[in-house]
């Protein structure tokens, strides 16, 4: 093989893993937010107003994490993704729900769901 075919593949593993430069590639949102200079999805406390799946991604065809029966307080994202809103339980479950099966604004009591951080 040829030896620059080697080195330009070493190089591309040093800059994919942030060896070469010293620094990490991992991110947290915040860092990427305020790179990319768009704010982070908001949260309001909300209530789901009917039994729903919590699905580890916004499709119908996801997997299910577990049931949100009605009633329940989460944290919501104010944003919706392809008919979807990301919801976080009171026990710290994160997933997405049916945005229509999400009532921004309600909740508390003592399902609450932790504030948004």
């Amino acid at each position: 093989m040829n030896r620059n075919w080697f080195v330009g593949v070493g190089a591309a593993v040093l800059m994919m893993t942030g060896c070469a430069g010293g620094g990490s590639i991992m991110r947290t949102e915040a860092e990427l937010a305020q790179k990319s200079g768009k704010p982070l999805a908001t949260t309001v406390t909300a209530t789901v107003s009917r039994d729903s799946a919590l699905r580890a991604g916004p499709d119908g065809e996801m997997q299910v994490i577990q049931q949100v029966p009605a009633g329940t307080a989460v944290t919501a994202s104010e944003t919706v993704s392809r008919g979807f809103r990301r919801v976080t339980t009171a026990d710290g479950k994160s997933g997405f729900v049916e945005a229509s099966a999400v009532e921004l604004g309600t909740g508390g009591g003592s399902n609450a769901a932790p504030a948004a951080k």
